[in-house]
């Protein structure tokens, strides 16, 4: 079994969520370094990414979801609630991934950083909010 995913593992996901585009950011997720984004996704329904620190980007339901989200959690809620999906991307052929989302007249980026230990990174006019 694979430990993390490769920069050509994140190109072929990257364009199967392409099947994500004009879908709603419904719930987010976090326990740890793991965070869950379900998204309600028109014709086909909620579905869920899940995002491990450094090592996992992938659509995967998790059953076992924290009941009540730490800070980082609430910020993205916050910030992302209803937010629509309309473009993912991935930056070269970095380890990069890159949501981008519309909130009302707000755009944010999530940032995936899938190499390394990872990170995940929430910014709105080119600078970090969560």
């Amino acid at each position: 079994m694979k430990a993390s995913i490769t920069s050509f593992d994140l190109r072929v996901l990257v364009a199967e969520w392409q099947g994500l585009l004009g879908g709603h950011v419904d719930k987010i997720y976090q326990r740890d370094d793991e965070v869950m984004f379900r998204i309600n996704v028109p014709d086909r329904g909620k579905v869920e990414l899940y995002s491990k620190a450094g090592q996992w980007l992938c659509l995967h339901e998790v059953e076992d979801k924290p009941e009540s989200p730490p800070p980082f959690a609430q910020t993205l809620r916050r910030l992302l609630d209803n937010a629509r999906v309309t473009a993912v991307e991935q930056r070269g052929l970095d380890r990069i991934a890159i949501f981008r989302v519309e909130r009302g007249p707000e755009r944010f980026d999530i940032v995936f950083e899938v190499f390394s230990r990872g990170n995940l990174v929430l910014v709105r006019d080119a600078v970090i909010v969560a």
